[in-house]
């Protein structure tokens, strides 16, 4: 299985519409040869993928993870575009003691790490 294409779930038209409306939205100028570069399709692929095909979830994941996009919100227009936002979208959802509780603990575990390190180097 490994290299071969994931095959996309069955959508509707005004699914794929919106879908390759939110892609157009977070590509921007970038060429169509950019993205056949960076996403290992061909520049063919990409223009279809964009213009009227179904794109693969294979081209999908490979653009989310170039660019650092949101998968949930490509999907389902849910949640914001970019993973660098989800966090504080996250943050907001939380009660004020989940977040303090988890906050504390992230903390704790990084200065253990960073003492772990300390005690490592000579």
């Amino acid at each position: 299985m490994h290299g071969e294409d994931i095959e996309p779930q069955e959508r509707t038209p005004q699914e794929l519409d919106d879908l390759r409306s939110r892609l157009v939205q977070v590509l921007g100028d970038r060429t169509y040869q950019e993205l056949a570069r960076t996403t290992g399709v061909s520049s063919e692929s990409v223009r279809r993928y964009l213009r009227t095909g179904a794109p693969s979830a294979t081209f999908l994941m490979r653009v989310c993870n170039a660019y650092k996009i949101n998968a949930n919100w490509l999907f389902s227009g849910t949640g914001p575009s970019l993973l660098s936002d989800v966090p504080a979208v996250c943050a907001r959802a939380l009660p004020s003691p989940v977040l303090i509780d988890e906050l504390a603990r992230r903390a704790k575990d990084l200065i253990a790490d960073h003492e772990d390190r300390m005690i490592a180097e000579p």
